[in-house]
């Protein structure tokens, strides 16, 4: 299965920006929520009605905590997922670099491959030839 790496690490930071966007409308929603049930603890005289707001307070105090956390953990899986297809990525740049441009890189996949003697990889060692013989074919016209 192929995945387009750039366009998993676009998709995984819109899903982070909306995860953002989110919980920023969750918190001013509760705090509006804790404002309103303040203001009306200051105009309350009744010491039972004054606990039962206090208590709601502390509900939602409790669920922004809740939702502090949660966030903080989806986010850092959300940045070490990219940071994993990043990481994925360069190795693979690399990987093509050297195919392209280092004969030592593909003689040690031929070696490598001779080695295992498995007949599925013979098109990876075709490639590795193909590979070698443009690098050589490179450095003799440098050379010339």
């Amino acid at each position: 299965m192929y995945i387009d790496v750039d366009q998993e690490i676009a998709r995984l930071e819109q899903i982070r920006e909306l995860n953002q966007q989110k919980y920023v409308e969750n918190i001013e929603k509760l705090d509006s929520k804790v404002d309103k049930i303040s203001r009306q603890m200051d105009r309350t005289q009744s010491s039972v009605k004054r606990d039962i707001l206090m208590r709601q307070i502390d509900f939602y105090e409790n669920e922004i905590e809740k939702m502090d956390d949660a966030i903080e953990i989806v986010m850092h899986d959300i940045d070490e997922k990219i940071n994993k297809i990043k990481k994925i990525k360069t190795d693979n740049e690399e990987r093509k670099k050297k195919e392209r441009e280092s004969l030592d890189y593909n003689i040690q996949n031929l070696r490598e491959a001779v080695h295992r003697c498995n007949s599925g990889e013979i098109f990876n060692m075709f490639n590795s030839v193909v590979h070698a013989l443009d690098v050589i074919k490179t450095k003799l016209e440098k050379d010339a």
